[in-house]
């Protein structure tokens, strides 16, 4: 049929005729166009779309990554803090994580920077700190034994901790008595440790007896102040830097540049512990 129409076409210019253009060849191409248009434009369209999806996804990511960091923190500190320590030393301690981790949600902690103190917890004194206070709390002093004892084992502890937060008393000498205190447990596919619902006499001397050993070796004086864990974990998220807040967070323009000052609490001396370390005992 386009054949027969292009000669019609060419033996009327050839005859001097005017000849028009076969109906509907002007239209098919204004459609042809038309079409292109249509199909250019939702090409466009869905580039557009693709962008903002990936833009709502990276940042859906970013918050659940930050939510999931500020949980962490929070049930680890918690777990220990709650289940070991009096009520208002626990609360003391939780202070300063919650204006912590609220800074985290809001995206005025980045997460480069909540990785940095997730490792000061782990690698630096302050788990091994917690524990040892975990330990004076949930066996030193609910053992029975006469008063004075327990006194020298208080001493004994304050020692053992104030060397672990100066640097003096070794990793290697909380992880004899971690050894101890903590058990293995199994959930799913991984393993965790916690702190022991109970130990026996022997053990308790025998962690008294590394802890007396570890604070001689390093020379830690008998009078020294229990350290106060909760101002140390203070200090240790104040020293976080602010992260700009993300584009669109509500936190953006309000937070910015405000100085970060998490509230300490007076009467305290625990702290939290880290996700791949020990936990409280249920």
């Amino acid at each position: 049929m386009c054949v027969g129409n292009e000669k019609t076409v060419r033996l009327g210019a050839l005859a001097g005729r005017p000849v028009r253009p076969p109906a509907g060849l002007g239209n098919r191409r204004r459609a042809g166009r038309g079409w292109c248009g249509i199909v250019a434009g939702g090409c466009a369209l869905l580039v557009v779309v693709g962008v903002l999806a990936a833009w709502w996804l990276y940042h859906k990511t970013i918050e659940v990554g930050r939510h999931a960091a500020a949980s962490g923190i929070e049930f680890l500190v918690g777990e220990v803090a709650r289940q070991n320590l009096p009520p208002a030393e626990a609360a003391g301690i939780l202070a300063p994580i919650s204006s912590f981790t609220a800074r985290i949600r809001t995206g005025n902690i980045g997460l480069d920077q909540v990785a940095s103190v997730s490792k000061a917890f782990v690698a630096g004194p302050i788990l091994p700190g917690l524990m040892a206070r975990a330990f004076e709390c949930r066996f030193v002093q609910t053992a029975e034994m006469p008063e004075v004892q327990r006194q020298a084992a208080h001493t004994v502890v304050a020692r053992f901790t104030r060397g672990m937060m100066e640097g003096r008393v070794p990793s290697r000498a909380f992880d004899e008595v971690s050894d101890i205190l903590t058990e293995t447990v199994q959930k799913g596919k991984r393993q965790d440790k916690r702190l022991r619902k109970q130990i026996s006499p022997e053990e308790l001397q025998k962690c008294l007896g590394l802890m007396a050993k570890a604070a001689d070796a390093a020379g830690v004086p008998a009078d020294v102040a229990a350290v106060d864990l909760a101002a140390e974990i203070t200090r240790l998220l104040a020293d976080a830097p602010i992260a700009p807040p993300a584009a669109g967070s509500s936190a953006a323009g309000s937070q910015v540049g405000t100085e970060a000052r998490p509230a300490a609490s007076p009467d305290q001396s625990s702290v939290p512990g880290p996700a791949s370390g020990p936990t409280a005992g249920h």
